[in-house]
């Protein structure tokens, strides 16, 4: 009994204490803070880990913006709040000013709860065109460095954001062999000489520096209100006013701005971080970045530019004060009159309603966009006025292509079917609800969908495996070949033959192996 409080204890269980987690370093990734608590604790186990911090087998090992922050502050020794482990600890410090206050401050609530998905996509990271580094990276010179003044190593968060190939005091970043998503989901790797080889490093030049310096003053900033698109709109206009590059009153010169990238950044640089554009292209995102702002740039975007138009030197935090100075609101533009009715049309208008007799606005427009062109500049609230009487009434209800009763009845067949199976046959994984459904065709649709499925919902409901019962029927299917072999099968040889141990089994099969074995002493004593 002593034995099983003992494990319990240093496993965190007891009383949901964390005992001996390790204060994060200055600029060290939460996700190695965490690495070097299983390496302290000595946890073989992933698992073991997740159930000591956490409490939770689910969470995830994110390197760069992690959730489950509350668990972390509870854990450390001293008051540190989420917000302040967010803009210490991780990257988010690097997206936070470019997008939405209240984007923000949601994704800080993300992070600090169990979700952590969604953070990736707020943050514009998922659908960047700047990719995350394949591997893990490290400096091994940085590495000489912590392991003389700490007697350890840690992930450092610069060495993990792309942009920065080297480190300005040592030399070229290092990769190591831990790929970035990292394959195993729920595991928190450690910085060692084993992953992290000593390499010499050579100079990569000083795009990467400049680069590095930004990055490092914006990781350094402390958590502030990020400006809206107008403020970001206004700082652009003024950006290109300021330095000569508008033709005239309202137009930008995009031309003059791509030469000076050109000049400042090396164009295979760009190419790498698939920020290059060229110089006609109408769409890119140097030209929309000087237009109204509709959504929201990189932070290497916003270095790119601000570095090519200022020079040397300037600084990323000193941009987001004059961003703040600008107003947060748009003027608002003034009512176009209204124009008088008119009694005797154009040419162009006796056109554009022929045009409307045979095609509907949109397809009117793209057969003689000339014409349309000239109506817009000339007669815009008339045109706008004879394209309102022409739009097409959407249908009330949309048809839908799927049968989902049908498909809910089907699949809930196939379900039974496979539960009838499984029930003929005791051995075999979990029967876990991604089981079931990865059993089935069109298996994300069918989860995104469930609730049109009202069948096979309340099959899953009913015969979905926990992991206590998945743990109990691995020792019911090895208790009897154990018992026919030895007298009186010991708990350690039946946990090992059932695929267990003391640290990953629940309180359910615990008990029910308690029991087991207490049965079978009486029964063997009479």
């Amino acid at each position: 009994m002593v034995r099983f409080w003992t494990s319990d204890l240093l496993s965190g269980r007891q009383n949901n204490l964390v005992l001996n987690f390790p204060v994060p370093y200055p600029e060290e990734l939460i996700y190695s803070t965490i690495a070097r608590y299983g390496v302290r604790m000595g946890f073989l186990s992933p698992k073991q880990l997740l159930d000591a911090l956490f409490g939770n087998r689910s969470v995830i090992a994110t390197f760069d913006l992690p959730n489950s922050l509350f668990a972390i502050q509870k854990a450390l020794s001293y008051s540190c709040g989420p917000e302040q482990l967010i803009y210490q600890h991780t990257l988010f410090p690097l997206y936070a000013p470019f997008i939405p206050e209240a984007r923000r401050q949601q994704c800080i609530q993300w992070m600090s709860g169990e979700r952590s998905n969604p953070v990736h996509l707020a943050t514009g990271m998922a659908a960047s065109c700047i990719d995350t580094p394949a591997f893990i990276r490290y400096c091994p010179g940085c590495q000489k460095h912590q392991y003389d003044l700490y007697g350890e190593y840690f992930w450092q968060r610069e060495w993990q954001v792309a942009g920065i190939e080297c480190c300005p005091e040592h030399g070229a970043l290092a990769n190591t062999a831990i790929s970035r998503p990292l394959k195993e989901r729920h595991r928190f790797i450690e910085p060692s000489p084993a992953n992290c080889p000593q390499v010499t490093q050579m100079r990569k030049g000083a795009t990467s520096d400049r680069v590095a310096y930004q990055i490092r003053r914006l990781l350094a900033a402390g958590p502030r209100q990020s400006p809206n698109s107008n403020q970001w709109t206004s700082y652009y206009r003024n950006l290109a006013k300021d330095n000569g590059l508008r033709l005239n009153s309202s137009h930008i010169d995009h031309h003059a701005i791509y030469y000076r990238v050109l000049s400042v950044w090396p164009k295979a640089w760009l190419q790498c971080y698939d920020i290059h554009t060229e110089r006609d292209h109408e769409s890119s995102w140097l030209r929309a970045i000087f237009r109204k702002h509709r959504k929201s740039f990189s932070y290497l975007q916003h270095i790119v530019v601000n570095q090519a138009i200022l020079g040397e030197p300037w600084n990323i935090c000193d941009m987001l004060v004059q961003v703040d100075q600008n107003p947060s609101f748009s003027p608002k533009k003034a009512e176009p009159a209204s124009i008088p009715e008119l009694t005797v049309f154009s040419a162009d208008q006796q056109q554009w309603s022929t045009l409307l007799a045979d095609f509907s606005p949109k397809r009117a427009r793209n057969h003689a966009p000339a014409l349309y062109a000239r109506l817009y500049r000339s007669q815009r609230q008339w045109l706008l006025a004879e394209n309102q009487k022409h739009e097409a009434v959407a249908p009330a209800i949309l048809p839908t292509r799927i049968d989902w009763l049908q498909r809910d009845t089907e699949y809930a067949e196939r379900l039974r079917q496979l539960q009838c199976f499984f029930a003929a046959n005791p051995l075999g994984p979990r029967r876990s609800r991604a089981l079931y459904l990865k059993a089935l065709p069109h298996s994300t649709a069918i989860e995104r969908n469930l609730y049109r499925l009202p069948l096979v919902a309340d099959f899953l409901s009913v015969h979905v495996e926990t992991v206590d019962q998945h743990q109990i029927r691995r020792i019911e299917n090895i208790y009897p070949q154990l018992s026919a072999k030895f007298l009186q099968p010991f708990r350690w040889r039946l946990l090992r033959a059932a695929g267990l141990s003391e640290e990953r089994l629940t309180m359910t099969a615990r008990l029910y192996l308690g029991r087991l074995l207490n049965d079978e002493d009486k029964r063997h004593h009479r």
